[in-house]
């Protein structure tokens, strides 16, 4: 006999977030820092507001390449002799992009930060764009995304994407680009996107023990490489959400397990709800113990993990639902799914409300531990217009939000007839049970997201 009765609530431990300093420089760059003296370490990086938003029409995966070239030497240095560089100075850089950033990140040894900071520089001043590293970039991307072809997780995810955003929305498809586009790019493709991508907004963030002083005085060297002048970034419609309830099937032959994406479009992080989202989301589906987990693998052993989420953009942001579960556990899983769902908001009460609380603030006590989480938390501050104790506000929105609140943002944001259905599993043995489910109505989709021909996929 085992007591496994678990112990009550002890009071929430707030936390208060370390002091961040800002500072703006020149050619309208900022930067925003934590100086944190505990280890004789910094890390730092620099956000360039780009990314496949800017990326050439009918040519995505161009600031993915370019991220790809900046981590393949200087005028010089080659690749090797960069990586040595970096690597005697005890330190570690990498470039890299996604739909809306190319981000060069850093970390080093205080003491070497402004030698770090100076092959950063020469990163920016002399790329080294040599045809044979271009090959070999574009060679490795072709394949990348071939073998994405093939795995049921990134066709889900970008199936998902894709009918929430739109094939030309930049969030509505991966920044690597497909087969056809970054057979279209050119070398000379990277060379304007990065003369643009210096005419973009830029974010620096640095968090460790280095002063504000210092800090400024490095940032503001790499600040007077940007152009003065700043490009337009180009603005991209999101279409009418019209798939609620609507569900969708990929036939992959022979999978083993299916993978299930749900959700809609919800609001984008600014957005006075945004935080709310994420309270009402936690007990659904934030974690191990969140009850998607606990039905669907804990108790019924369909799956090794269900979870949902928010994820975070200055664009209206998917709420989703995602699971890989047995292939011949489909049917029921996907019941599970919308009986959760459907019963989520009514049976959310005072209880719930108290372990949201008491998960979300005790999740708080980490968000400081390391420099790459104080570099996060830094990034929200620049990227989201967030106060500089942000942490501290969302502590007491959460603490202060009644459960009335937490029923109408479920309503409206979380219900089950507003969602979104994908399955990508083995059409021979699934389509049927999933059309069951769908009573009748599921659209065809191919591996691409694109739809196909009514019939079943193994006519196709």
């Amino acid at each position: 006999q085992y007591d496994r009765s678990e112990p009550p609530f002890g009071d929430l431990p707030l936390i208060e977030m370390p002091e961040v300093w800002t500072a703006e420089l020149a050619n309208g760059a900022s930067l925003f820092g934590i100086e944190n003296n505990e280890l004789p370490l910094v890390t730092f990086d620099l956000v360039f507001d780009a990314g496949s938003w800017m990326d050439p029409d009918g040519k995505v995966g161009t600031a993915s390449l370019v991220a790809d070239m900046l981590n393949e030497g200087t005028a010089t240095k080659t690749a090797a002799e960069l990586e040595q560089a970096i690597g005697l100075l005890g330190a570690g850089i990498s470039v890299s992009a996604d739909s809306d950033s190319v981000t060069i990140s850093a970390t080093t040894l205080a003491r070497n930060f402004e030698d770090v900071a100076a092959l950063i520089v020469e990163m920016l001043t002399e790329p080294r764009w040599d045809e044979d590293y271009f090959a070999r970039e574009k060679s490795a991307a072709l394949t990348t995304i071939k073998d994405r072809e093939a795995s049921p997780p990134y066709i889900a995810a970008n199936a998902f994407a894709k009918l929430l955003y739109g094939a030309d929305h930049p969030k509505g498809r991966f920044s690597i680009g497909t087969e056809e586009s970054v057979s279209a790019i050119e070398l000379d493709d990277l060379k304007a996107y990065f003369d643009e991508m210096l005419a973009t907004n830029v974010r620096m963030h640095i968090a460790g023990a280095v002063s504000q002083e210092r800090a400024e005085a490095v940032f503001g060297e790499i600040a007077g490489l940007l152009d003065e002048e700043k490009v337009a970034l180009p603005k991209y419609a999101i279409p009418e959400q019209d798939d609620e309830g609507k569900v969708y099937f990929i036939d992959v032959p022979g999978s083993k397990q299916s993978v299930l994406a749900i959700g809609k479009l919800t609001v984008a992080t600014p957005h006075p709800d945004y935080n709310k989202i994420v309270f009402a989301n936690e007990k659904l589906g934030g974690g191990i113990s969140g009850d998607l987990a606990q039905v669907l693998r804990i108790e019924k052993g369909y799956t090794y993990g269900a979870y949902s989420y928010v994820t975070g953009g200055l664009v209206p942001q998917p709420f989703r639902i995602g699971t890989s579960v047995r292939a011949n556990a489909t049917e029921p899983s996907l019941e599970v799914i919308r009986d959760m769902l459907v019963q989520y908001g009514p049976d959310f009460d005072e209880a719930a409300v108290e372990l949201t609380r008491q998960k979300l603030v005790k999740e708080d006590t980490r968000a400081f531990e390391s420099l790459s989480e104080k570099l996060g938390t830094l990034r929200e501050i620049s990227k989201y217009g967030k106060s500089l104790t942000f942490v501290e506000d969302e502590q007491q929105e959460l603490l202060s939000m009644p459960l009335e609140e937490y029923k109408r943002v479920i309503a409206e944001y979380l219900a089950e007839p507003d969602m979104t259905w994908i399955i990508i599993g083995d059409g021979e043995t699934q389509l049927e049970p999933v059309k069951s489910f769908a009573g009748g109505e599921v659209t065809l989709l191919d591996i691409f997201g694109d739809p196909v021909e009514a019939g079943t996929p193994s006519e196709e």
